[in-house]
């Protein structure tokens, strides 16, 4: 850990085909509270839409020089919406860790 370092230049080319749905499945794979996965992820080309998400970061240029930005989102709607699909209505998704919240 302490030699970790940070990269933030960028070549400025795609990734190789299959690389974005290979980083998915090693994420998928990394255990999480209670194994939920409560994540999505967005993969951003677009430069419109960098540049948007780097205005909300106090213009981070590295954003807008990566090829490809993935935004990872907290996202306890897949969860509702599996758990609904099996006749479950996910309450106790209103009482995970930090996201704890008065029930709806």
């Amino acid at each position: 850990m302490l030699d970790h370092r940070t990269s933030r230049n960028y070549l400025p080319r795609s990734l190789p085909e299959g690389t974005v749905e290979l980083l998915a499945a090693a994420a998928q794979s990394a255990p999480s509270s209670s194994n939920l996965q409560a994540w999505s992820v967005v993969a951003v080309e677009d430069p419109e839409r960098k540049a948007r998400l780097a205005g909300f970061t106090g213009g981070n240029a590295h954003i807008l020089a990566a090829p490809l930005f993935l935004v990872w989102l907290v996202d306890l709607k897949r969860l509702r919406d599996i758990a609904r699909d099996n006749g479950n209505h996910g309450e106790g998704l209103n009482y995970l860790e930090s996201f704890s919240r008065i029930p709806r």
